[in-house]
């Protein structure tokens, strides 16, 4: 416990800052990390046995934020991708002029769809990388994985998301 403690004390502002940058309040900050807080001792013996806690408390983190955002079903472009491009500056910037406010949102809403259906490693990588803006290098330190299959998983979910993707670039292009 004494380890895991002291690594969570350590962490803590910058986690909290994590967290805060993620969601909409600093209560909701503060309520994840004290759940991280918890999971972190309910299985105390197996995040102390991992060779870095620090990993283990941003993944934790990343995956609780996600888990709250589902469950509230209130997802907004910018706190679901916890990015400060919004999707909606996205698809403006992509040159799609999407003009009508129900097409933007169904866009929205595809973009997302996409995101979430690929696997949570390949998901994981490319919201850390693409908005976040996390280097790979960072990415490995939180993950654990080698940069090198960090770069394998960005791939083939930029693979999989034009795939996805594709047919509502076309549909969109058609209308306008």
């Amino acid at each position: 416990m004494e380890r895991f403690s002291k690594e969570f004390d350590k962490e803590r502002p910058k986690l909290f800052n994590f967290i805060k940058s993620r969601v909409k309040t600093a209560e909701e900050a503060e309520d994840v990390l004290q759940d991280i807080f918890l999971r972190g001792l309910l299985n105390l013996n197996s995040v102390e046995s991992l060779s870095s806690i620090t990993s283990w408390l941003y993944v934790t983190a990343k995956n609780r934020i996600i888990d709250l955002f589902r469950k509230k079903r209130e997802l907004t472009e910018s706190d679901y991708l916890g990015m400060d491009l919004t999707l909606e500056e996205l698809v403006e910037d992509s040159g799609i002029g999407i003009e009508d406010d129900i097409t933007r949102k169904w866009v929205m809403e595809e973009i997302e769809r996409a995101i979430q259906e690929l696997p949570r490693s390949q998901r994981d990588v490319y919201i850390f990388h693409e908005f976040d803006g996390l280097s790979y290098k960072e990415i490995a330190e939180i993950t654990g994985d080698s940069v090198n299959t960090l770069l394998s998983r960005k791939r083939y979910a930029v693979i999989s998301l034009r795939e996805k993707l594709e047919d509502l670039y076309y549909e969109i292009n058609e209308e306008y």
